[in-house]
């Protein structure tokens, strides 16, 4: 899914419209420069949402995780620290 306004364009296929635009200005000297993409995600799977941010799969070496879990309600949440537990680095979150 992919959201459009005036200046951005969100979603799974944001970036790569983001990239085909500066790959178009560039072949027609438009000079346009790709700054990078938001890395965040929000999906809606099997009627569980869920969402990320940063080094959600805590691949940092060294990175420390802390999950929650809550069978009640159906959720859980995992934070990514750095080694010193003091920057957080991604996390993930799930409720259903």
């Amino acid at each position: 899914m992919t959201h459009w306004s005036a200046d951005r364009c969100t979603g799974l296929v944001g970036p790569g419209c983001a990239m085909a635009q500066v790959a178009a200005d560039r072949l027609t000297d438009a000079g346009a420069s790709f700054t990078g993409a938001d890395t965040s995600t929000k999906l809606k799977l099997m009627g569980i949402g869920v969402a990320s941010f940063g080094d959600a799969l805590a691949t940092t070496v060294g990175a420390l995780e802390v999950a929650v879990i809550n069978q009640v309600a159906r959720s859980c949440a995992k934070l990514v620290l750095d080694d010193r537990a003091s920057t957080a680095l991604g996390g993930v979150a799930s409720a259903g």
